[in-house]
């Protein structure tokens, strides 16, 4: 059976390590690539943690982790991720953040990516829509001759569209990270989906 379980700021704790798992299992992945620790994970999930009003959802299929959602406000994610924001002057403090939106492959299609989708626009509703003017998430770029993309890639831009996302192609930030096949950590350019929360007064969502 399917279950979604939130978890508010420091309750993170207790479940890190299931988290941590699942975002190495599926960040292993193209076009992320990924090659992580969870000592790594801990070190970035830190600010999860630490703040009050972040949201974690981990989604389960019995006892399984099969699935998650991160949101935290903008203003307490990594310096890097803020960076292109900071930037072009937007005000940190008014901007939510989608960080992950994670499910392993075998259920994907199914609904549940929609489902996590929504708890993000109910988060905004829940701490006040009134403090932010966007929620935004970005995702990595990969050139489309990349030597590790699989022939069954497909971009997941309709997926962001279709939940009111639009790609803001001016908005390039880095995170570094150490891909496969990689010596060491390098920077990877992330673009960045923004969603105005004007949509969400308009839809009556939360």
């Amino acid at each position: 059976m399917i279950k979604y379980v939130p978890l508010i700021g420091s309750q993170l704790s207790s479940q890190l390590s299931a988290l941590a798992s699942l975002r190495i299992k599926i960040f292993n992945e193209f076009p992320y690539i990924y090659v992580g620790s969870e000592e790594d994970e801990r070190t970035y999930l830190r600010v999860y943690e630490e703040c009050p009003d972040s949201m974690i959802i981990l989604v389960y299929d019995d006892e399984q982790v099969i699935g998650a959602l991160t949101t935290i406000p903008f203003a307490f994610e990594h310096t890097q991720i803020q960076m292109p924001f900071v930037q072009q002057g937007f005000d940190l403090s008014r901007i939510f953040y989608c960080g992950e939106l994670l499910l392993l492959p075998e259920y994907r299609g199914l609904g549940l990516g929609g489902r996590l989708f929504t708890e993000v626009d109910n988060r905004v509703h829940q701490l006040g829509i009134e403090r932010f003017d966007m929620i935004c998430g970005c995702v990595v770029q990969r050139p489309e001759n990349h030597p590790l993309r699989p022939a069954s890639f497909r971009p997941l831009d309709s997926f962001w569209q279709k939940f009111g996302y639009t790609k803001r192609s001016n908005l390039i930030g880095t995170f570094t990270w150490k891909d496969i096949g990689e010596a060491i950590e390098t920077p990877k350019p992330m673009e960045f989906w923004i969603k105005p929360t004007a949509q969400l007064m308009k839809s009556g969502i939360g």
